[in-house]
């Protein structure tokens, strides 16, 4: 055990929504790809994965087709038929339009029910610190936690497409520290991404837990060695355990 002077004091966690709250570590091109295999539409793997991208990019391009007051499920659909359209954009013998209505419904049950597994631990934690959702998303983010009823254990929302900026930039996680008048060392950064989350946390001189699922596969990859972070759960369930642990 620490001495005394020696104990970590975290005054506030600072979590990643997509891909930690809401997928358990999870990225969400293999849910949604899931929900492909469910649904009966198959489209090979590295094909699926440049109508995912597509959807991204055009998303983030475009930040006026989602509105702050769509759900989940409004979003799912959007982002699905955007991967529709790309298929059919790009003359790929990949119809899957029929398939739109039951991917979303696979994907929105499985986030639905991940979060709802998730709002035991975000209600102990809300006992003990401040929680700020620190998030790349599409300016809806209050929405889509009102939609799925954790709002109330969130003091605050960082979201790129409402500041202009984008995680690995720190500047994202700085202005949430500002807006809780913390130091970098006071703070404990959560999330599934190693190079958004990890690396952009130990810059800033956070406490950095890396909740390491199933990435995106070229990331995965790349960081399978990657021993620099020194706190790693595998299910989102265990943070308030580690978190015990960190500050004894």
């Amino acid at each position: 055990m620490n001495k005394l002077s020696d104990r970590i004091h975290i005054k506030a966690i600072l979590l990643d929504y997509g891909g930690t709250i809401d997928t358990n570590g999870v990225h969400w091109s293999e849910v949604i790809y899931d929900g492909y295999k469910a649904s009966g539409a198959e489209v090979p793997k590295n094909i699926f994965r440049n109508a995912y991208v597509h959807a991204e990019q055009y998303m983030e391009q475009n930040p006026t087709m989602i509105k702050p007051e769509d759900t989940f499920k409004e979003t799912l659909i959007k982002k699905i038929k955007l991967q529709a359209d790309f298929y059919s954009q790009e003359n790929i013998p990949y119809n899957i339009s029929q398939h739109v209505d039951s991917i979303v419904d696979y994907c929105y049950k499985t986030a639905k029910g991940t979060v709802a597994d998730a709002e035991k631990t975000l209600a102990i934690l809300k006992k003990k610190y401040p929680l700020v959702l620190v998030s790349n998303f599409y300016g809806n983010l209050q929405s889509v936690i009102k939609d799925f009823g954790i709002h109330q254990y969130f003091t605050t929302i960082v979201e790129s497409a409402i500041i202009g900026v984008r995680k690995p930039n720190p500047e994202i996680f700085r202005i949430a520290l500002q807006d809780l008048s913390i130091s970098a060392s006071e703070a404990i950064i959560v999330g599934d991404s190693y190079k958004n989350d990890m690396v952009p946390a130990q810059q800033l001189g956070c406490i950095a837990v890396w909740l390491k699922g199933i990435g995106w596969e070229r990331e995965s990859e790349q960081n399978n060695n990657v021993t620099d972070v020194k706190y790693s759960i595998r299910n989102f369930n265990d943070l308030a355990e580690l978190i015990d642990i960190i500050e004894k």
